[in-house]
């Protein structure tokens, strides 16, 4: 996909009277403190991941089914480039700087998925359960960022009318540092456990 952006730039300084003055005591420091930089205009291309998947679906008769995939995914294989800049190398260089950074901080990773419907006349069930990999190289703060997913929904269904209610579990853990040092023994990062749920209700009719 190609991104037109646009950015803007604003500084603002507080200034303390009195503390530049002249050779008569006179202030001589800033009367505004706000300061409006020029938008500046940037257009980039991002590639995103190569995926592949494959799965296989078993059904029983009318009484349902069971579905699983495998979901292989080139995280490493993202790119951002560019040709806004009329100066070449400045383009080269970004182009290869996102590359080698892309490289540096993801790798390719597997998720599955694994679920299955069971009907009895109106009534529908079904349950859910997926693996989402860590998509990054380096546990620096020693974190699997994968996630896992758990589904269940329940719902009535005819020819004329349906109505669904489904719930997913989303359990994964992150971490938030405040600052970064050289030395990563001289800060420390929060493990912070997440876990959402969400619900849905679905009801419609056909025509």
């Amino acid at each position: 996909m190609r991104i037109n952006e646009t950015f803007n730039q604003n500084l603002t300084t507080d200034y303390i009277p009195g503390s530049l003055n002249d050779d008569q005591g006179r202030d001589i420091g800033p009367t505004g403190n706000f300061v409006a930089l020029v938008p500046r205009d940037f257009k980039y291309s991002i590639i995103s991941p190569l995926r592949g998947s494959a799965g296989v679906t078993y059904f029983f008769t009318d009484k349902g089914f069971i579905t699983g995939s495998l979901e292989y995914v080139g995280y490493s294989g993202m790119r951002a480039r560019t040709k806004y800049s009329t100066v070449a190398n400045e383009n080269k260089d970004f182009n290869e700087s996102s590359k080698i950074e892309i490289k540096d901080t993801y790798k390719s990773g597997i998720n599955a998925r694994v679920g299955g419907e069971y009907r009895a006349g109106l009534f529908r069930g079904r349950l859910g359960l997926a693996y989402l990999s860590d998509p990054y190289k380096d546990l620096n703060d020693g974190i699997n960022r994968s996630k896992l997913l758990f589904s269940a929904g329940a719902g009535v269904r005819n020819d004329r009318f349906f109505a669904d209610v489904s719930g997913t579990v989303s359990t994964f853990k992150s971490a938030y540092t405040p600052y970064v040092l050289n030395n990563a023994q001289d800060y420390s990062s929060v493990d912070i456990s997440n876990r959402t749920f969400n619900v849905m209700l679905t009801v419609g009719t056909f025509f």
